[in-house]
């Protein structure tokens, strides 16, 4: 057993005794804990250094979110400024169109008749539903001479709540010859000759003679007016007049 001997600078080292020639030496390595490399402990990421890094993920976010929020805003604007509505439509902030009561569609484009009290694309009788910008309303434009006016120089045509504004040329007066207000076969949808049964009399001719004067008729197309000759329908309104 070897003996501990204290050195000089407080450290304890194994003394072993000689050995003999035929004995093979035991090979011991004796450290000295002052010689020893000390490894340094790891630290954790320098607080600065993490805050750089949050900063810039942080920066990096609010760029990408300016920018998608410009590229769909130039898309709105762009979509706003080619979207281009129809027959009258009005454009509304968010690009779609506000159509009247007489068309229909994204833009307006397709214009909506008043076909047997209803709103229709369609005309009966293979008639064509067309839009006109001077009246701001639809009409039929039938293939037959299922409506021809009645023979009357002027013919105002007209839908329930429509304002009619009829007059003739200076020096001329105004005679009204024929109104109606309500479903019939001369209503320029093209229909055949069938009435409705929600219907009554829809002869006003004597209620528009007095709403009208030698100079010009101009009133509104209502229940008011006429009374609701085809319950719970929409109805047409047409009236034939001459100026003479």
């Amino acid at each position: 057993m070897p003996t501990l001997t204290q050195s000089s600078r407080g450290i304890f080292l194994p003394q072993y005794k000689t050995i003999a020639k035929n004995q093979s030496p035991s090979v011991i390595k004796v450290l000295d804990v002052e010689t020893v490399t000390t490894i340094p402990e790891k630290t954790g990421t320098p607080l600065k250094f993490r805050k750089a890094i949050i900063i810039g993920c942080a920066s990096i976010l609010i760029i990408i979110t300016a920018i998608v929020a410009f590229l769909l805003l130039k898309k709105n604007s762009s979509s706003s400024s080619t979207t281009t509505c129809q027959n009258g439509g009005a454009l509304l902030s968010n690009g779609s169109c506000a159509c009247n009561n007489y068309t229909t569609g994204t833009y307006c484009q397709t214009p909506l008749c008043l076909v047997a009290g209803f709103f229709s694309t369609t005309c009966l009788n293979g008639g064509t539903c067309t839009y006109s910008t001077s009246t701001s309303t639809s009409i039929c434009s039938c293939v037959s001479s299922l409506w021809t006016g009645g023979g009357f120089n002027n013919t105002f045509y007209g839908h329930e709540n429509d304002v009619l504004n009829a007059s003739c040329a200076t020096g001329q007066s105004l005679t009204v010859a024929a109104c109606f207000y309500g479903i019939n076969s001369a209503t320029p949808g093209c229909g055949g000759s069938t009435v409705s049964a929600n219907c009554f009399s829809m002869d006003v001719t004597s209620t528009c003679v007095a709403l009208c004067n030698p100079n010009y008729c101009y009133y509104t197309i209502d229940n008011a007016n006429f009374g609701d000759t085809c319950f719970g329908l929409v109805k047409t309104f047409w009236m034939y007049f001459t100026c003479s």
